[in-house]
């Protein structure tokens, strides 16, 4: 009886690693899930990018139909406070996504294409705020 019991357990613990092996499924899931963290942040991104267009491009005509110094420095503040705003919101969103790809320990190398984008639409909206005061 002895020996038939160990022999048992020799079979217990064979089916133990087959259970292991089922672990290294999360492959595409993981994946999914690094796709749909950037999609949403693009998305996000791409939303920011549309309101603050448009608030500015309003800002430069507001401007341009401006008579007086008083109603253009009142635009041009204003329109300055609405970049700035730009701004914080972009930090928000992509610090947002650092967070979430960090912590759930995806490769954050994305966030540089983040940066680039908003580089060159930072020096877009810039020269656009420059022409308001021309």
């Amino acid at each position: 009886n002895n020996g038939n019991g160990q022999g048992n357990n020799g079979n217990g613990q064979g089916n133990n690693g087959n259970g292991q092996g089922n672990n290294g499924n999360g492959g595409k899931d993981r994946d999914d899930r690094y796709d749909s963290i950037n999609k949403e942040t693009i998305r996000k991104l791409n939303a920011l990018k549309a309101a603050c267009q448009r608030d500015l491009v309003s800002y430069a005509m507001q401007f341009a139909q401006a008579t007086t110094t008083h109603q253009k420095s009142t635009i041009y503040k204003e329109a300055s406070e609405r970049f700035a705003q730009c701004v914080s919101d972009f930090k928000d969103i992509v610090g947002s996504a650092q967070n979430t790809l960090q912590n759930e320990g995806f490769s954050t190398d994305i966030i540089q294409e983040y940066q680039r984008e908003y580089d060159i639409q930072m020096e877009t909206g810039r020269m656009l705020l420059d022409n308001i005061v021309k």
